[in-house]
C-alpha cells in the first residue's frame, strides 16, 4: 500500500503538470528563450497561480506557495541552458500527462531524461515544503 506521502507527491506531481500546461497554454507568444518567456511578465505568475488553483485548498497557503514557487525556481534553472528543452517537456506532458509519473511512455530518449528530471525537481521541492 502506497504511503500517505507517496500519495501526495504523486497528487503533487499532477499539481504541477497542470501549472506547467496552464502556463504553455497562457503564452501570447512562442518564446524561444527564458529571457523571452520571461519578459512578457505572465508565464511565471500564470504558473504560480494555475499551481495554487490546482490544489484545491488540500494544503495550507504558506506551504503552497513555497513549493510552488520552489518549482518554478528549480524548473528554470534546470533547464536555463535551454528554453527548447523545457518547452518538450511542456509539450510532451500536455499530451502524455501520465509520463510525469511515468517518463518510460515518452519515446525520445532525451525528453524522457527531461521530464524524469523534472519530477525530480518537483519532488525536490515537495519534500522541502510540504513534509
Amino acid at each position: 500500500m502506497p504511503s500517505r506521502t507517496n500519495v501526495r507527491v504523486a497528487s503533487l506531481l499532477g499539481l504541477i503538470l497542470l501549472a506547467l500546461v496552464a502556463a504553455g497554454c497562457s503564452q501570447s507568444s512562442d518564446p524561444d528563450t527564458w529571457a523571452e518567456a520571461l519578459e512578457e511578465k505572465n508565464v511565471e505568475q500564470n504558473f504560480l497561480n494555475a499551481c495554487v488553483e490546482a490544489d484545491d485548498g488540500a494544503t495550507e497557503d504558506g506551504p503552497l506557495t513555497d513549493y510552488c514557487e520552489c518549482s518554478f525556481n528549480e524548473l528554470q534553472e534546470t533547464f536555463a541552458d535551454d528554453f527548447g528543452r523545457f518547452d518538450a517537456v511542456d509539450d510532451v506532458l500536455r499530451s502524455t500527462p501520465e509520463a510525469i509519473a511515468d517518463p518510460t511512455l515518452i519515446s525520445d530518449v532525451d525528453t524522457r531524461a527531461d521530464v524524469a528530471l523534472a519530477a525530480g525537481v518537483i519532488q525536490g521541492c515537495a519534500a522541502d515544503h510540504l513534509s
